[in-house]
């Protein structure tokens, strides 16, 4: 019975990861903005 432990694991990592994916994005968006 240990699935939604894992899942809450799995959900909170997601978490973390998509924040630094939109910084990411917003850094290329504002270099590439910069650019045109």
């Amino acid at each position: 019975m240990s699935y939604e432990n894992e899942l809450g694991t799995y959900l909170e990592l997601n978490q973390e990861n998509w924040l630094e994916r939109l910084q990411w994005l917003g850094i290329n968006v504002e270099k590439v903005e910069d650019k045109g």
